[in-house]
């Protein structure tokens, strides 16, 4: 092998590193789950696929599971949007209402009790309510509130280990 076959397989090599290194940051991203709090859905060292781009052009949809900045500690979380801009949010005997409409959650592991902040609750424009499957042990909004769309990271599409 020539100076020249090396250099050209050392460039590629570079080239393909840099594009998976933007693609990673930009577009798509592996995670791996650190908290107990979307059981029965998500368990500690599931390995997720990320879409990071998606809420560039569209906003969360109730139901989606998102990938946030915590708003008070430098960490990430993973929860369930329960709640868009303009619903009313209200918990009655452990149960989610939203809209007046009581929800079928057959992700949760436990009852929906309020934490600090107090319901019923309207979302404002520009955030999203989030809470965690696993509802006794989960830091979500009933503790911090509505969260804004800027510390939504992005979307979970898929669970990549184990299948």
């Amino acid at each position: 092998m020539n100076w020249r076959s090396i250099r050209q397989y050392a460039l590629t090599l570079v080239i393909a590193i840099g594009v998976s290194l933007v693609i990673q940051k930009v577009a798509y991203a592996q995670i791996i789950v650190h908290q107990h709090s979307m059981e029965l859905t998500y368990h500690e060292g599931d390995r997720l696929l990320e879409n990071k781009w998606l809420y560039h052009f569209t906003k969360p949809e109730r139901g989606d599971v998102v990938i946030l900045q915590d708003p008070v500690e430098p960490i990430r979380l993973i929860k369930r949007v329960v709640g868009i801009a303009g619903d009313k949010l209200e918990l009655r005997q452990g149960k989610l209402i939203v809209n007046g409409v009581e929800q079928i959650e057959p992700y949760i592991s436990s009852p929906t009790f309020p934490v600090q902040v107090q319901f019923p609750i309207v979302v404002p424009e520009g955030t999203v309510f989030v809470l965690g499957d696993n509802r006794g042990n989960s830091k979500d909004s009933r503790e911090f509130g509505a969260i804004p769309l800027s510390l939504i990271e992005g979307k979970v599409i898929a669970r990549l280990w184990p299948l």
